[in-house]
């Protein structure tokens, strides 16, 4: 990622974080951290005409999140799911 250069990099750096972490783990708090940047920058253009480009972006940015959050729920349900079937075969639960 540090090849590219990015139009908006206040927030798209964090975006493109969270859009590209691998590690379940990790995942919830790079998407919390890139949309709490993105609705920063959202109220900083909110009172603005100019940016419209920007703001199409942001939009965008925030239906990517939540494919981001479908991600992080598919991982927490394969998690528990793992989980519950280590204690069923442990003869636990």
């Amino acid at each position: 990622m540090s090849d590219v250069r990015l139009k908006y990099p206040l927030w798209q750096n964090h975006y493109l974080q969270a859009m590209a972490e691998t590690h379940p783990e990790l995942l919830k708090s790079k998407i919390s951290a890139a949309e709490q940047v993105v609705s920063l920058r959202l109220r900083q253009l909110a009172s603005t005409t100019d940016d419209y480009e920007e703001q199409i972006s942001l939009a965008a940015a925030r239906g990517g999140k939540r494919q981001g959050e479908d991600r992080w729920n598919h991982y927490s349900v394969v998690w528990e799911r793992n989980n519950c079937d280590r204690r069923f075969e442990s003869g636990v639960g």
